[in-house]
């Protein structure tokens, strides 16, 4: 989910409620996840939860300087169909007072609202006991006053950050093997404003990708094995004033793991070799 164009991904604009589990994995790996995930990755995973026929769920929050909270859930499960609708909505005036240092005067935090609202729509179907298919589509909007510096007297300077995202996936799941396919699409624009300074910047990002994986499991008494493999390929796309023109990448990707476990421990291989825009990039082995 990160920006193409800064490598970062601004996760305090991210709704928790539309996060089934939060999975990190700490230290280097690159050689699964490729170049963005230098120092480890945090994974949102979203399931299929066909224990209930249909649920309902509603949360309101209410804190301190302005901060207001509503999320709602509404769940439909069918032997062959389900459904997830989520919604949330976030205010906060954020006019805390401060000092600077000790021995200066209080200060009440000015230009520094939020407001944000986002929906996640999922759709799963399930046409054969081995067979699942799954639609995502995930939109977004944050408007952010930034409030001024500890040099600034006053600020009028404000960011939007919209995004789309949409996510189809197919999942056929045997006895010992997974396979996975999967395509989507995502559109991010960013604007910044600050009209004391004459700044109003637009960054926009398109990314489209598809990728198919398989995996192999095989457990005896004493030894497990899980073979991992799969292709990726990504198209960026990204707009911006310094940029001139519109900037495009390609990158193709193909990866593999091998895991084994025995008396207590796991040990796993993996390697990736990437293709950017027609040239390879080293290859990325790495062992733990």
């Amino acid at each position: 989910l990160q920006s193409p164009m800064l490598g970062l991904l601004d996760i305090a604009i991210l709704p928790l409620g539309f996060t089934d589990e939060v999975v990190v994995q700490y230290g280097g790996n690159s050689s699964g996840w490729g170049s963005g995930a230098v120092s480890g990755t945090i994974g949102l995973n979203n399931t299929w939860n066909r224990k209930h026929k249909w649920s309902v769920g509603l949360d309101q929050q209410i804190g301190s300087f302005g901060q207001q909270q509503q999320q709602l859930r509404w769940q439909i499960n069918r032997p062959k169909f389900g459904s997830s609708t989520r919604l949330f909505r976030q205010t906060a005036d954020n006019d805390f007072t401060y000092r600077i240092r000790p021995d200066l005067p209080a200060k009440t935090q000015s230009n520094a609202a939020l407001k944000q609202s986002g929906v996640l729509q999922e759709l799963y179907f399930k046409p054969a006991r081995n067979h699942q298919l799954s639609f995502k589509i995930w939109g977004q909007q944050t408007d952010r006053q930034i409030p001024p510096t500890s040099v600034q007297t006053r600020s009028v300077a404000r960011q939007t950050d919209d995004f789309l995202r949409t996510i189809v996936d197919y999942r056929y799941v045997a006895q010992r093997t997974v396979w996975l396919a999967k395509v989507a699409w995502f559109t991010e624009q960013q604007n910044y404003q600050d009209a004391a300074i004459g700044i109003d910047a637009n960054n926009d990002f398109r990314v489209a990708t598809a990728e198919i994986t398989g995996e192999y499991a095989a457990t005896n008494t004493a030894l497990k094995h899980r073979l991992q493999g799969g292709i990726n390929y990504t198209y960026f796309a990204a707009e911006a004033a310094a940029y001139q023109q519109l900037r495009r990448q390609h990158r193709t990707a193909l990866f593999g793991a091998y895991s084994w476990q025995l008396a207590g421990w796991r040990w796993q291989i993996n390697v990736r070799q990437e293709l950017v825009d027609d040239q390879f990039i080293p290859l990325v082995p790495a062992l733990g």
